[in-house]
Parts: structure tokens; C-alpha cells; sequence
């Protein structure tokens, strides 16, 4: 067994925890990447008032499943100011976007340079600070961001342990305002990476003892949080869920379940966790046999008595909570699978997956789920 570990993100995790960023972030100009949610409800604001006197730049023109153009445009405002530290507070495509521009801000050149060209940073990034509001990617602990190439049409990840956060804040009140048809979809986009870092050909002893646990927090909170939304003890839960999830992640990457998200993502505007869960029952149903002593482990630990069960326990909770297991009611047409196998069974994190899958084993996955 041969397998490598970088965790060097300080993890503070606790009610009201924003209140600490004047303490945790360097003296200097600061830069935030947020999503509108959070100024519509005023933390931006709060956050500013914080770390006063600095000067604050916000930025919160994110879109989902974020363009290079976008990590572009953040990249140049965090130059202009020349800040010290870039803080990201949202969801994945959020921090993805905080992660390139303190990549950026000290470095010359587009995104594009970097993932398309092969271009090697030069400098430092900035000092980080990620603050999930979602309880799902776990980008605030992943050495990952995944961003849309429009000139490809498709979606592209920039790898590199620099992208590790200094520092990754889990504050669950931030989750509060969280719609229960988001809570559903992130925090199963969590089961995800837990689930896909267990079994892919990367896994290894340390990812997998998180990825136990976070499938473990997911199925024991996921429908309390979403039934529940200011519980504080299940948002908690969720949250270090998503946490364990992004450190399994991190160090492993995904399978099959995400590389086939990209195509469904990019081409139909599905929603990231959402285009992933699509296919995790068939996987769990098609990978089992070749992991069978792990994954006869993993679900009696987290209570099921079988894969099969398993996978029949994240249908229904996909049902409980409205989420659609049917590709038809996404405006996918037969028509579209034959480019959506291609896209899926090319992607590299596919290649990670415990049983290798053809363009065909891929077009019979989504056939069966249309």
C-alpha cells in the first residue's frame, strides 16, 4: 500500500466562530468572496464591521458551477486592492472561487493558464480563511476547485495542496438559512465524496476512517436538519460530516458518481450534489462486488445489513426530500445520453473508480435512471 497524507488546515468548529476573524486573519486589506444569501442577510456586512479598520472588498457575483471568467474577475479585484488574505464564506462554488483568487492574487495571468496551459505558480497565495454555509462539499478542507470551461463545455478542477485553507471555519449557525431542498442536496453531495473516497482506487486507511464517519453523521442528521433546519446539534453534525467527507475527498479524490455530474451540471444546470446522487445507488449497487470485505464493513457500521439496503435508504431519502431520481424530469432527453456517457466515462475522477466503465456502462447507467 503506498498513499499520501497533507492536512495542514486548522479546523475551528463552533456556534458564532465568525466573530473571530479580526484574531485569525493577518493585518492588511481583505478580500471576500460571498454569495448573495449572506449580504442579502447582512454577515457581510458584520464581517466588515469585524475587521475594521482593514479595508473590505466583497465580492458576491458567484455563480453556480463557477467559469473561469469569474474566478478571473475576483482574481483582479483582490489584486487591485493588494490583500493579504481572501476570505470565502457559501457553498462549494464560493470557496472555489476564494481559493483561485488567493492563488491569483500574487500570481500573473488567468485561471486558464494554470489548468488548460500547465503553468506553474510562481508565488505564495494569500492567506485563506473558508467558511462553509452549505453542509455538503467540503471545499473548506479539499486541495481542489472545480471550475467551468466554457470553450469546452465542461468542468475542469485545479488540483494542488496549496489550495488547502489555512484556516476552515464551522460556524452551523451559518447553515441556518439553508433551504431544506439545499440542506437535502449538499448534504448528500457529502454522502458522495464519503462514500466514493472509500471505495475508489486511491482510498487508503486514513481517508476511509473519515469517509466511515461522515456517511455515518449523513444518514443519522441529514433528515432531522432537513426537517429541522435550526437544529443545532444535527446542522453540527452536518457540518463535520461535510468536513470528514472533504478530508477524505481531498486526499483520494471521487469516482464514477462525479465524473458523470459534470456533463449533467454544465449541460443542464443540475445542481452539483444533486447531478451526483443521481447515479450513487446504481454505483453502490455496481461497485459493491468489487470492494465487497470494505463495503460489507462500511454499511454495518453506519447500520444497514447490505449494500442493497444501503443504496434503497438513499432513494427514499432522495424521495423524502424531493429530490427527483429521474434524469426525464431534469430536461433530459434520450437524446442527450449518448454525449453525457462520453463526458462521463472520459473524466478522469471516473478512472478512479473501482470497476472501470466503458461509454457504454455509462449511456446503461443513465438509460436505466432516465
Amino acid at each position: 500500500m503506498q498513499f499520501e497524507y497533507c492536512m495542514p488546515t486548522r479546523v475551528i468548529c463552533g456556534a458564532d466562530n465568525i466573530k473571530k476573524l479580526d484574531e485569525l486573519m493577518p493585518n492588511g486589506p481583505v478580500f471576500i468572496v460571498s454569495d448573495r444569501i449572506m449580504v442579502r442577510i447582512g454577515v457581510t456586512e458584520q464581517m466588515k464591521e469585524i475587521l475594521a479598520p482593514r479595508r473590505v472588498e466583497i465580492f458576491a457575483e458567484v455563480e453556480p458551477n463557477p467559469s473561469f471568467e469569474t474566478a478571473d474577475k475576483a482574481a483582479a479585484i483582490a489584486r487591485e486592492i493588494g490583500a493579504i488574505g481572501v476570505i470565502g464564506i457559501g457553498g462549494g462554488s464560493t470557496m472555489d472561487v476564494a481559493k483561485a483568487a488567493a492563488m491569483l492574487v500574487n500570481n500573473e495571468g488567468s485561471i486558464e493558464d494554470y489548468i488548460n496551459g500547465g503553468k506553474a505558480l510562481a508565488n505564495d497565495r494569500a492567506f485563506l480563511i473558508c467558511i462553509p454555509t452549505t453542509a455538503g462539499t467540503g471545499s473548506e478542507v479539499s486541495n481542489v476547485g472545480v471550475f467551468t470551461d466554457h470553450k469546452a463545455n465542461t468542468k475542469k478542477p485545479w488540483v494542488s495542496f496549496k489550495f488547502l485553507p489555512d484556516i476552515a471555519l464551522l460556524d452551523p449557525v451559518m447553515t441556518y438559512s439553508l433551504p431544506p431542498r439545499i440542506t437535502s442536496a449538499t448534504g448528500l453531495d457529502a454522502l458522495c465524496h464519503a462514500v466514493e473516497s472509500y471505495w475508489c482506487l486511491a482510498r487508503n486507511p486514513i481517508a476511509q476512517s473519515y469517509s466511515i464517519m461522515a456517511v455515518k453523521l449523513v444518514m443519522e442528521n441529514l433528515m432531522t436538519a432537513f426537517n429541522e433546519p435550526k437544529n443545532e446539534e444535527a446542522r453540527t453534525n452536518m457540518s463535520t460530516a461535510s468536513l470528514l467527507g472533504g478530508l477524505a475527498m481531498g486526499q483520494t479524490r471521487t469516482t464514477a458518481c462525479h465524473g458523470i455530474s459534470f456533463g449533467l451540471t454544465t449541460n443542464f444546470g443540475i445542481d452539483h450534489g444533486t447531478a451526483c446522487v443521481l447515479t450513487l445507488p446504481s454505483m453502490i449497487r455496481r461497485f459493491s462486488p468489487a470492494v465487497e470485505e470494505e463495503m460489507n464493513a462500511l454499511v454495518k457500521t453506519v447500520g444497514f445489513e447490505s449494500p442493497e439496503a444501503f443504496a434503497c435508504r438513499v432513494e427514499e431519502i432522495m424521495d423524502e426530500t424531493g429530490i427527483s431520481r429521474r434524469l426525464s424530469d431534469y430536461g433530459i432527453k434520450d437524446s442527450d445520453l449518448d454525449m453525457l456517457a462520453e463526458l462521463g466515462a472520459s473524466a478522469l475522477v471516473t478512472k478512479n473508480s473501482p470497476v472501470q466503465l466503458s461509454k457504454r456502462d455509462v449511456y446503461d447507467t443513465l438509460l436505466a435512471i432516465l
